[in-house]
């Protein structure tokens, strides 16, 4: 498994369109305890470095100051399981961002794509 080397970064187009749709599934997510969040108003290159842990993303928007800085949360494994986890969610939730330029990415997939270092596997007796 490969180390956690730093935050990934997602920067959206718009936050009037795509602010809502992020808060919906956040907040989803939170709710299961797979993430947690913090925001903050953004200062040039300063963002989330006053914070003894870092986030595993930051998500800004092109035309908003605040940034949203994205945790591993106690059933933060759920991000990789394939049958119950996040990805499960892609289907009832389709939430597809513009990112800037021209290009189109699912926040569900971005998220999954952010594996803890160390994760823990369910494992189910029959």
């Amino acid at each position: 498994m490969e180390r956690f080397n730093g935050p990934k970064v997602l920067l959206l187009e718009d936050f009037k369109t795509e602010g809502p749709k992020v808060e919906a599934v956040i907040n989803t997510l939170e709710d299961l305890n797979i993430v947690r969040s913090k925001r903050k108003e953004r200062n040039a290159l300063s963002f989330f470095s006053d914070q003894v842990e870092p986030p595993i993303a930051i998500i800004m928007y092109m035309n908003g100051q605040e940034a949203l800085g994205i945790y591993f949360s106690d059933n933060a494994y759920m991000l990789s399981s394939e049958l119950y986890g996040v990805k499960r969610l892609k289907k009832k939730m389709a939430c597809k961002l513009k990112i800037v330029g021209d290009g189109q990415i699912y926040l569900t997939d971005f998220l999954c794509s952010l594996k803890p270092a160390d994760h823990i596997k369910l494992f189910m007796a029959n």
